[in-house]
């Protein structure tokens, strides 16, 4: 559940004082972009199932389709 604070009712402090994890996005966009230039339509169909959970067949879409986006 989220919970919603009204203005002023939690200092600063306690706002930034949450732990952000530090995660190297960098390095991983960077290792995908890289495998989807040497692999092509193969890693796009990879990384569609992997992030989606959907197994494409083709990129291609239907004119119907663009307009109904």
């Amino acid at each position: 559940m989220i919970r919603i604070y009204r203005f002023g009712e939690v200092s600063n402090d306690e706002i930034f004082a949450r732990a952000v994890p530090k995660i190297n996005v960098e390095e991983i966009v960077s290792d995908i972009l890289r495998e989807v230039k040497e692999k092509g339509d193969e890693a796009l169909f990879a990384y569609t199932e992997k992030f989606d959970g959907v197994r494409l067949s083709s990129l291609c879409v239907t004119e119907k389709e663009f307009d109904e986006a």
